[in-house]
């Protein structure tokens, strides 16, 4: 087993952000972190799964994998069992934010 840590979404929170597919083929389970440099940032940031062969088109929700984020914060996203082939994050935002702040989602999974 091996760690993988890499981010997953970034951008400003003066709108809502969705991230780029991140390949999972070989994660096992991986946790979400959410982070901001501002303190009034509010929305939700969810976790979609897709499991396309080739190029990720077809999205869906991953039940029990949202994260209210409210004053800048929000808590970890855990997933224990994953087996999609690829999976995003979805920033959506409801108030605050600014162009010059930053939301991002830090994933680290286990993998085989």
């Amino acid at each position: 087993m091996r760690q993988v840590s890499t981010q997953i979404l970034s951008g400003a929170t003066d709108g809502s952000i969705t991230g780029s597919a991140q390949p999972t083929q070989q994660w096992v389970s991986a946790s979400f972190q959410i982070g901001c440099n501002g303190l009034d940032e509010a929305g939700t940031v969810k976790l979609q799964g897709c499991n396309d062969n080739g190029v990720a088109s077809n999205w869906s929700d991953i039940p029990n994998a949202t994260s209210a984020v409210s004053s800048g914060v929000g808590p970890m996203i855990l997933l224990a069992n994953m087996a999609f082939c690829y999976v995003r994050a979805v920033y959506t935002r409801s108030g605050g934010g600014a162009s010059n702040k930053t939301l991002t989602v830090q994933a680290n999974g286990l993998s085989i």
